[in-house]
């Protein structure tokens, strides 16, 4: 089976670097005019951008690309963005992707999504910049506040929320899916068994990556 790459960068910011772990499709070292929509990634609290490359998205990415259930895609995994204060995700580490990466840099080609207060900041940044991201996953939120769901019921995009059914978040993920399902009409909850830990999303990566590269399986 082909693979693709998986490797760590330092992104350069006025606060210091930032360090970034990124995925390429196996066809990226084969074909370097070709340019590939791109998914972004939070990870939890007390970890870093090493959590979604240990619970399985580069061998994950990897067999769903080769066997065409998901478009090819970058993956960037960055270590930053949980802060309520940090804007580095929009503000640093989107343009350096673009700047550096084969990636296309529109709204309709940019998915953003992450665990636990990832999600949350996730849903915090699609709300404040609507116009940079097309999909957006919650995978055991932390709870958003009524302004962040308020704005992102006009946002246009498609939300995705799961959570494990022995998780503590759980009440609070079904009361978020409630109200975006009333305001907004293009969310979808998924609850299964599991608690908040990485053996639930491990079991749910190549779910997570078939919503996000939902609207690019054609290219």
């Amino acid at each position: 089976m082909a693979h693709g790459s998986l490797s760590y960068r330092s992104v350069p910011a006025l606060t210091g670097p930032l360090r970034v772990a990124v995925y390429l499709p196996p066809c990226a070292l084969a074909n370097r005019t070709r340019r590939y929509p791109t998914i972004y990634l939070l990870h939890g609290a007390a970890t870093d951008e090493t959590q979604w490359p240990a619970i399985g998205l580069a061998v994950t990415a990897d067999r769903l690309i080769v066997q065409h259930e998901i478009a090819s895609v970058i993956v960037v995994m960055p270590r930053s963005g949980l802060d309520p204060g940090d804007s580095s995700v929009v503000d640093v580490v989107v343009p350096w992707a673009d700047a550096n990466l084969p990636t296309l840099a529109a709204k309709a080609d940019r998915a953003i999504g992450g665990i636990s207060l990832g999600g949350g900041a996730a849903m915090r940044i699609v709300a404040a910049h609507p116009t940079l991201f097309s999909r957006l996953g919650g995978h055991s939120p932390v709870p958003s506040s009524q302004a962040i769901l308020n704005q992102l019921a006009s946002w246009g995009g498609v939300v995705w929320l799961d959570v494990g059914n022995a998780d503590g978040l759980l009440s609070s993920t079904e009361e978020m899916a409630r109200t975006l399902q009333a305001d907004h009409g293009r969310e979808e909850l998924h609850v299964w068994p599991g608690r908040h830990d990485r053996a639930y999303w491990g079991a749910h990566v190549a779910d997570y990556l078939r919503f996000y590269a939902g609207s690019w399986t054609s290219r």
